[in-house]
């Protein structure tokens, strides 16, 4: 089965399910209504007619997954379950092409959480992981350029990626780094909105455990598959690099759920 009829044959609100809001032609997605990124798609469906578009897909966080069973972040669970959303996932297929696009509205670490929640063992994507790209929405003439490549030359999701990761990531000593001050950073602007105002905290209690689990997810996801790591650092010993994604993933900041609701 194709990737594009995999992701067809996902229902929509329209048809009673709730896997997602909208799934089908993104020309018809436009004649819907006003959309906050319509220039974006306006620019993608002039290049590509065939182009479709998946609004909120619900992504499932399986907890006997032992990646998860690792990361051990059991507060990810004490939230609405399908809280955690991929928000839109464009794809096409043609002669020379058949990809996904996946753009989510988080920072670049959050937005590998959900690609790798996605493609994981078991989840949607799981057989398709090298036609998918994930971008975020911050830079959007990137993901024009990026959607024409597609286009052009096939399937260079791969390539794309690794492009991204570097421009983005570096190391994964800097991964480490870059996670910790993300994670932390959330961390003080909770606290501080909680002192501001108390009530009403649900909401930005989900938010906040969505986004140290997606966090941990990719640092822990990315370090494992991660081949100059394995062979150097860790010197080509899986165990030994396991026990280093672990150990990075455990280096994310977090509140615990009921401290949450104490402060």
């Amino acid at each position: 089965m194709s990737l594009v009829s995999v992701l067809k044959d996902v229902k929509d609100f329209r048809a009673g399910a709730k896997e997602c809001e909208f799934n089908g032609y993104l020309e018809d997605y436009l004649n819907v209504e006003n959309h906050p990124h319509d220039a974006l798609y306006q620019s993608i469906a002039a290049m590509d007619d065939s182009c479709r578009i998946m609004i909120n897909f619900s992504v499932f966080i399986n907890k006997d997954l032992i990646a998860n069973k690792i990361i051990s972040y059991k507060d990810i669970f004490k939230i609405p379950k399908w809280y955690i959303k991929a928000p839109v996932i464009l794809y096409s297929q043609g002669d020379d092409h058949e990809f996904a696009i996946l753009l989510v509205d988080r920072n670049y670490l959050e937005a590998k959480g959900i690609f790798y929640c996605l493609t994981e063992q078991g989840a949607l994507l799981e057989r398709y992981r090298n036609n998918v790209l994930v971008l975020t929405f911050d830079d959007e003439t990137t993901v024009v350029e990026l959607y024409r490549l597609m286009l052009e030359k096939g399937n260079i999701a791969p390539v794309l990626q690794r492009e991204q990761d570097r421009r983005r990531i570096g190391s994964i000593e800097n991964l480490g780094e870059v996670a910790v001050a993300t994670s932390r950073e959330r961390v003080e602007t909770l606290r501080e909105s909680f002192e501001i105002e108390p009530s009403g905290r649900a909401t930005r209690i989900h938010e906040a455990i969505a986004s140290w689990y997606l966090i941990k997810k990719m640092v822990y996801v990315h370090t494992m598959l991660d081949r100059e790591s394995l062979n150097t650092a860790s010197g080509g010993d899986i165990k030994v690099q396991r026990q280093k994604a672990k150990e990075l993933s455990s280096r994310v900041e977090f509140i615990p759920f009921s401290e949450m609701w104490r402060q």
